[in-house]
């Protein structure tokens, strides 16, 4: 079985901003004469945010900046927000001055729409959008003829749609993408062409890690979608139809499942009314939201792998709490601490001092859904006994022993700093609001991930890890054994 793990996973696709603060309007009362009228209007000028409001949206400039929380929203930048009569959310960043422009679209559509029969659906599409043709010219020929980056990637929660532009052509490129999502003609011989392409990837492009991950999530999660790969399996997607592609299309690519969000070198009254006047008409469908209720249930596997290589792998996952959840920002710190980095507990405890690994790390995808962490272990199969016995030592010992405040604060600037590192661009601030958004969320609900973050106790650790470090799913994978011909 083959797995495809980074195509469509980012491991952590979520930014942390900064708390927003509100726009501040004073009043004077004077009464003094023409001096007192001249005072006034200096005093205006000068203490008036930077842009006026927009009729009918949220406003937000944020001049006031929190010490010690990650910005999602710079100092002097300011952001908007509408939502549309078919219930599509839009939200505008403006950052003057870059020339560069940044559109996040995120459709709400993933596994738990696809279920079994057209496992792979989401990804197909997405993948046809790319090509589909405006005057007979492929979309993204017309991105690379205009010096813009077009990608889309299909997730588990959603799809995404990304393009990043110079501000002069973004508007005629924005147009063209939103006029391809609300007509794609999905014609037969490219979805010919792609299904062979997807099913050639399948069966071709596979890892043992990869192969390791799909076999976990197929135990982990058992009835659940997320059980699936997102590019789905050879069978299912041989089957697809361009009737398949259609139906599903008119059933979840729908206004209401649309969230639109743009920052970069743009005037955010002007992408408001654009976004107004192209996507106002895309038909809103209510209903078909999927509840799957699903609790871990505590199994160990034992994997032989076909290899020529004298390498084992102990793979354990734990039951997570989803990002919406409370307990979200404490389990990531935990993850952090076991496995993330060369100062984790597993680094130090089973490479640095006893040798017993060539690689570890840990994986807590950022699942609207029930979520996994994963702590992996890559060494001999003469070493797996003691290295198994040492990573469950430390698994009990975070759940009996509180942290040391050093090495919590330690952690937490790890964490927060990796938040920081990695979304620095207008597009990451721009998927980092549609994110949010499109999970019903604030647009800024990273904020308060961050916050909770930096007030984890280690009595939060204790009792977190206590919580969910338990049902675990165990594969230990070693080298298939040999023969009794070779022996």
């Amino acid at each position: 079985m083959k797995i495809k793990m980074n195509k469509t996973r980012n491991p952590y696709p979520v930014e942390i901003p900064d708390q927003v603060s509100s726009r501040y309007y004073g009043k004077g009362n004077f009464k003094y004469g023409f001096s007192a009228i001249l005072l006034l209007l200096l005093f205006l000028a000068l203490s008036y945010p930077c842009c006026a409001d927009y009729p009918g949206t949220d406003s937000y400039s944020n001049n006031n900046i929190n010490s010690g929380i990650i910005n999602n929203i710079p100092s002097g930048d300011k952001f908007l927000r509408k939502s549309l009569k078919n219930g599509t959310k839009i939200l505008v960043q403006e950052k003057p001055g870059t020339g560069l422009v940044s559109a996040e679209i995120i459709i709400k559509v993933g596994l738990m729409q696809e279920m079994d029969t057209v496992a792979g659906i989401t990804n197909i599409i997405q993948n046809m959008l790319m090509q589909e043709k405006i005057n007979d010219v492929p979309l993204n020929q017309w991105m690379e003829e205009d010096g813009c980056i077009l990608s889309v990637t299909a997730q588990e929660d959603y799809a995404r749609i990304s393009l990043l532009a110079p501000r002069d052509s973004f508007r005629v490129n924005f147009k063209r993408i939103i006029q391809v999502l609300k007509d794609p003609q999905f014609p037969e011989d490219t979805l010919e062409k792609e299904k062979k392409k997807e099913v050639g990837y399948i069966e071709n492009s596979s890892s043992a890690m990869q192969s390791i991950n799909e076999i976990f999530l197929q135990n982990f999660y058992r009835f659940h979608p997320y059980r699936q790969p997102v590019y789905g399996y050879k069978q299912t997607v041989e089957r697809l139809t361009v009737d398949n592609l259609k139906e599903y299309y008119n059933k979840y690519y729908t206004g209401n499942r649309i969230t639109v969000s743009v920052a970069g070198d743009v005037t955010g009254a002007d992408v408001l009314d654009l976004c107004d006047k192209l996507l106002s008409d895309i038909p809103r469908k209510d209903g078909d939201n999927v509840d799957i209720p699903w609790e871990a249930v505590a199994q160990e596997k034992k994997v032989f792998l076909m290899t020529g290589s004298n390498i084992a792998w102990i793979y354990v996952g734990f039951p997570a709490p989803g990002i919406k959840s409370p307990d979200y920002p404490t389990m990531r710190v935990i993850e952090s601490m076991l496995g993330e980095g060369l100062s984790c507990r597993l680094f130090i405890e089973l490479r640095e001092k006893e040798g017993l690994a060539y690689e570890l790390a840990s994986q807590y995808p950022q699942l609207e859904g029930p979520s996994y962490m994963v702590l992996y272990v890559v060494t001999t199969p003469e070493k797996i006994g003691r290295a198994r016995k040492k990573l469950f030592q430390e698994i009990r010992r975070i759940k009996t022993d509180l942290v040391s405040d050093d090495e919590l604060q330690s952690t937490k600037r790890k964490v927060l700093g990796k938040f920081l590192l990695d979304r620095e661009t207008n597009s990451s601030r721009a998927f980092q609001s549609a994110f949010f958004s499109s999970l019903g969320l604030n647009y800024d609900y990273g904020s308060n991930i961050q916050a909770k973050i930096q007030n984890v106790t280690p009595e939060d650790i204790r009792n977190t890890a206590r919580k969910y470090l338990d049902n675990q799913t165990l594969l230990i994978i070693q080298p298939n054994p040999p023969s009794p011909f070779d022996l």
